[in-house]
C-alpha cells in the first residue's frame, strides 16, 4: 500500500496545489463571497497547527520543533527582510479561534498544564478572554493568524467554539509574493529564479503558493470579516 510517506517533498506540494487549483475550477471566484479554497487553507492549516498544540504532550523538556514563525517555517529569512516584504494594513480583523487558522507554539509544559486546569467554563478563571497578554497578527489574503503573546491561553481557548479575538496587526503578502516563489523544493527570487532558501515545512509552503492564488483571483479572508 502506498501511503502519502511515499512521496516526496515537492511531490507532495505539487498534489496540494494541483487540489487547490481543481477548487477554483469547479468554484470559479463569483465576488469576494465565501470560497472553498478558505476552507483548503484551514484544513492545510490545521494539520500544522495539530503538531504544535500536541507538541508538549509528548516532549518532557524543551520543545523540538522551530518557533511557529514565517523566519523558521519559511526558509530562514530575516526579521527585518520579511517586515519589509508585508504591507501593513489599517484595520482589526475579528478572529473566530476555533474556526480560523491560528498558529499558537505553547512551548511550556507547566504553564499549558496550568492553563487547560484553569481556563473554561466552571473553572477557577472561567472562561477565555481577550486580554492585553495576547498578540495576534494575521497574513491577508490568507487569515494565517501567527500568535505572538499568550500562546499557552489561546490554546486552550481553541476549544471554546465561541471564543473570538481581535487581531491587532494585519499584513498583506503581496510584496512577499512578488519577490519569492515557491517550487515545493525551494523558495527561489522572482527576479532570477536563485534560490533563497529550501522548504523546512511544507505545510507552510502550500500555504505560501494558495496566497498568490487568491491573490490572483481576487479572494481574501479580510473580505469576509
Amino acid at each position: 500500500m502506498i501511503t502519502a510517506e511515499y512521496y516526496s517533498t515537492q511531490r507532495k506540494f505539487q498534489n496540494a496545489m494541483c487540489f487547490a487549483k481543481e477548487l477554483l475550477r469547479q468554484f470559479p471566484v463569483r465576488g469576494q463571497g465565501a470560497h472553498p479554497l478558505l476552507d483548503f487553507v484551514r484544513l492545510i492549516g490545521k494539520g500544522l497547527q495539530a503538531q504544535y498544540l500536541t507538541h508538549m504532550f509528548y516532549i518532557a523538556d524543551r520543545p523540538l520543533l522551530p518557533d511557529s514563525s514565517f523566519t523558521e517555517l519559511g526558509w530562514g529569512m530575516s526579521i527585518e527582510e520579511l517586515f519589509d516584504c508585508l504591507t501593513e494594513v489599517d484595520n482589526k480583523l475579528p478572529y473566530y479561534v476555533c474556526k480560523d487558522l491560528l498558529l499558537p507554539f505553547p512551548w511550556d509544559r507547566q504553564k499549558l498544564i496550568r492553563d487547560m486546569s484553569y481556563i473554561g467554563l466552571g473553572k477557577k478563571w472561567g472562561d477565555w478572554r481577550q486580554s492585553v497578554n495576547h498578540h495576534i497578527a494575521v497574513w491577508l489574503p490568507i487569515g494565517l493568524g501567527w500568535v505572538y503573546a499568550g500562546d499557552h491561553s489561546v490554546t486552550v481557548a481553541l476549544l471554546q467554539e465561541t471564543a473570538q479575538i481581535t487581531a491587532e496587526d494585519v499584513f498583506h503578502m503581496g510584496p512577499l509574493l512578488e519577490r519569492f516563489y515557491c517550487d515545493g523544493e525551494f523558495y527561489r527570487r522572482q527576479e532570477d529564479d536563485s534560490i533563497a532558501g529550501p522548504v523546512h515545512c511544507l505545510e507552510m509552503a502550500v500555504l505560501f503558493e494558495v496566497g498568490r492564488l487568491m491573490e490572483e483571483n481576487g479572494l481574501s479572508f479580510g473580505a469576509l470579516r
